[in-house]
């Protein structure tokens, strides 16, 4: 387990890449949860800045691969 719960995250380039991603870019995630040989083994609440697709704030659920995935880093 890379990510531990908690972790800020971001799609990694090589998520970006797939096309069932699309609607994740320029958001970031929150892990909530990791689930073992499950084939999306991170779950995340799922944000975006200013956008009305991250449900008034509230996020989505979102699970993905590890390589799907990069730490946030602050700007």
């Amino acid at each position: 387990m890379k990510y531990k719960i908690g972790s800020l995250v971001m799609l990694s380039s090589q998520g970006a890449k797939l096309d069932q991603n699309n609607e994740e870019r320029g958001g970031f995630g929150i892990v909530v949860k990791y689930i073992r040989h499950s084939d999306f083994p991170y779950k995340m609440r799922w944000f975006y800045k200013g956008d009305k697709k991250s449900l008034g704030g509230n996020g989505w659920n979102f699970g993905a691969k590890e390589y799907e995935l990069k730490k946030m880093r602050a700007k």
